[in-house]
This record gives C-alpha cells, sequence and structure tokens, in this order.
C-alpha cells in the first residue's frame, strides 16, 4: 500500500525499514529530551494503540517510566485522551 503513495523510493525505504525494525522503548526515550515532548510521545502512543490487553498496559506503564512522567501528568493525558475520542 505504501507504494501507491506518491512518494520517493527514499522515503519508502525508511519506512519500511522502522516497520521491519521498530525502535526499542529505551531508543524512543533517549531522544526526548524535555517534558514537552514526553508528554507528545506518550499521547502518540494513546493514540497508535488500543489499550485492550495487559501488554498494552505494560507498554504505557514503561513508556511512562522510561520518559519520567509522574502519576499527575499521566491522570491529566489519559483524561485528555479520553476526552478526545
Amino acid at each position: 500500500q505504501l507504494k501507491n503513495i506518491n512518494s520517493s523510493q527514499e522515503g519508502f525505504t525508511y519506512v519500511q525499514q522502522k516497520i521491519d525494525n521498530p525502535p526499542s522503548l529505551e531508543q524512543i526515550c533517549a531522544r526526548v529530551d524535555n517534558s514537552d515532548l514526553a508528554q507528545q510521545v506518550y499521547m502518540v502512543s494513546l493514540l497508535a494503540i488500543t489499550v485492550d490487553t495487559v501488554e498494552e498496559e505494560d507498554y504505557l506503564k514503561n513508556l511512562a517510566l522510561c520518559l519520567q512522567l509522574d502519576v499527575q501528568t499521566i491522570k491529566q493525558l489519559n483524561a485528555q485522551f479520553q476526552t478526545q475520542e
């Protein structure tokens, strides 16, 4: 499907590599250098997955720890996400 999108071969190759070999949680967190970006990364994860398994819940918990988000911030982000659905 990605090949049908009007993009360069280089762009397609990059996206395909990320799909085939996604970065680890640690690699993601290592690139986050401020609180605002940490919150955005957490929100993108909330938007990208349907949290309906233990594995997904664990992922979000580990992501929050890795991003050093405090409990209050996590509650606020989850509440914000709930109102956007």
